[in-house]
């Protein structure tokens, strides 16, 4: 068209953005001025931050805004700018339509938007494995706390098994950083901390010696009641840690929590500060397990060399030696059943003397049902082949 008009609607576009908190912020009654956040990317500092500051001081005599958030730029996995003629050009399209929209989110939000945000192929795979392990640790506390209500077996912390107080407090510990990275917009961190408690602490570690006690325990003893006490809070603590970021994930595991106390409609009308518990931030004990989680390691490594060398197969076929002395003696000798439930081993002996770890194959026969080796295996009756633990459990106890 050769035939245009002359628009008298704009003055100047920075001017007209940068008095964007006096035609938005301060004519809706919903929000408040100065503005929480403005967010742009590097490029604004002397752009639309400075456009509104501007006229905002000059007007209202302080800033717009009470913080001001800046990300870096979209490139590719080397840092090049994308670029269709190299062909590394991602689209967000792309990635919801192969893995889903909550991966996009969770790459969004892993970013350390400070710096020139990459993405390629395979830093997507990288978080589609974190994902998983996020979502199957979810899906095991689910489906061990199906049968637990915390209306009967609400415990106070002094109950609990020692284990268990120690991942209570770890939990709390947990909760308190995640929240203060959120409030500090640093996301990123949010899903460092998810993903190392949920590997680290939770899969590799808590969940995988819980498992004698949730399969082969009575189901209402206390030592299963207790781990499924401290699971329904842990979940409770990373459902709403993680629902900022993995909303549908949050939505759909909250959804399928059966039992959760004072249920609400949606995780997005619960709160994160209900759920800290002060008094359980044990400090001695935190501690206390510092020591023990090296210990631990420690005799992990000496019973994978019995297994390298053949001598065992797992390592509840492991009966364990630890000599120590003073202290360590003392508390190790109190705390001994504790230990061989942490070690994941059928027996453990504790001598005085200069500190060593010997690792032997377990005396006895393997219990047909829990798997540890005992001396004392029943030979007939109802259940034969098990040892007095499950024995007790199978007769009601």
């Amino acid at each position: 068209s050769n035939d245009f008009s002359k628009g008298n609607d704009i003055i100047d576009v920075w001017f007209e953005s940068g008095a964007s908190f006096l035609s938005v912020v301060k004519q809706n009654p919903d929000l408040d001025f100065p503005a929480d956040l403005y967010l742009e990317g590097s490029d604004q500092y002397r752009g639309w931050f400075q456009a509104s500051l501007i006229p905002s001081v000059a007007k209202e005599a302080k800033a717009p805004f009470k913080t001001i958030l800046t990300h870096g730029f979209v490139v590719d996995g080397q840092g090049r700018k994308m670029s269709k003629s190299m062909g590394n050009v991602m689209a967000p399209q792309e990635i919801s339509r192969q893995y889903g929209s909550e991966i996009l989110r969770l790459w969004t939000a892993y970013s350390d938007y400070a710096e020139d945000v990459k993405i390629s192929k395979e830093i997507v795979k990288q978080l589609v494995d974190a994902y998983r392990k996020v979502r199957n640790t979810i899906r095991f506390i689910l489906g061990n706390i199906s049968d637990f209500s915390l209306q009967e077996n609400n415990y106070s912390f002094g109950d609990l098994l020692e284990i268990d107080r120690f991942m209570a407090a770890k939990t709390m510990v947990f909760l308190k950083e995640v929240s203060a990275c959120y409030e500090s917009f640093s996301f990123y961190k949010v899903c460092q901390k998810v993903f190392n408690f949920c590997n680290l602490d939770l899969s590799s570690f808590y969940l995988d010696i819980l498992k004698d006690r949730l399969y082969t325990f009575s189901q209402n003893s206390r030592e299963r009641r207790s781990a499924q006490f401290v699971l329904y809070h842990i979940l409770d603590v990373l459902l709403k840690s993680i629902a900022p970021i993995l909303v549908f994930t949050a939505e759909e595991a909250y959804a399928a929590w059966g039992n959760s106390k004072d249920r609400k409609d949606s995780i997005f009308v619960t709160l994160i500060d209900e759920s800290y518990h002060e008094d359980w931030v044990d400090g001695e004990l935190l501690a206390r397990w510092e020591g023990i989680l090296e210990l631990r390691n420690q005799v992990l490594k000496a019973i994978e060399k019995q297994r390298e060398k053949g001598v065992l197969g797992s390592s509840l076929e492991a009966a364990v030696f630890l000599k120590c002395k003073g202290k360590d003696h003392s508390l190790y000798s109190g705390i001994k059943d504790v230990l061989q439930e942490a070690f994941i081993i059928s027996s453990l002996e504790i001598e005085e003397g200069n500190f060593e770890v010997t690792v032997e194959k377990a005396k006895g026969e393997k219990c047909v049902r829990c798997w540890n080796w005992s001396k004392a295996v029943t030979a007939g009756g109802q259940y034969p082949g098990v040892c007095d633990k499950c024995l007790t459990a199978l007769e009601g106890g």
